[in-house]
């Protein structure tokens, strides 16, 4: 039992590494190749509270894949950063152009907590889109494994 609760945490590490941060450079968003387009919104997360005192989140947002899905590189995946309680999160990010979804959202540290989201966007190439303002919103009180997002 604890090494299979090991190498959950040790995959969850290196999966969460793989992303890319949708919090960019300057440096990095002049570099635009043809085929990438500009993401621009914020995150805010509101609410609950935690046992532990845990604020950081993550939300992962991944390229979808459709019917002529070999055609599609893989590994596009962004994360976003955001405190609950804490500042709206501005984001600015380069991605190849395509559909996207923010699908999860998960709590930092030695947590199990995720809740699947469901949120689209699209990418266009040469092009800045502004995907709006998120916000995340728990109930009163404690947060537990099935807390309503």
């Amino acid at each position: 039992m604890k090494l299979t609760r090991s190498l959950v945490a040790v995959l969850a590490l290196l999966s969460s590494g793989c992303a890319t941060s949708m919090q960019m450079s300057t440096e990095d968003l002049n570099r635009l190749t043809p085929t990438e387009g500009i993401v621009v919104g914020s995150v805010q997360i509101k609410g609950g509270k935690d046992i532990l005192g845990r604020t950081g989140w993550t939300l992962l947002a991944q390229r979808l894949r459709g019917p002529l899905a070999f055609l599609v590189p893989e590994g596009l995946e962004y994360r976003l950063n955001a405190s609950r309680g804490g500042a709206e999160e501005v984001f600015v990010a380069k991605m190849e152009a395509g559909d996207y979804r923010f699908s999860k959202l998960s709590q930092h540290g030695f947590s199990t907590f995720t809740a699947d989201t469901n949120i689209n966007f699209r990418v266009q190439a040469g092009t800045n889109v502004y995907i709006g303002w998120l916000i995340v919103e728990f109930p009163p009180g404690l947060l537990r494994a099935r807390n309503p997002v």
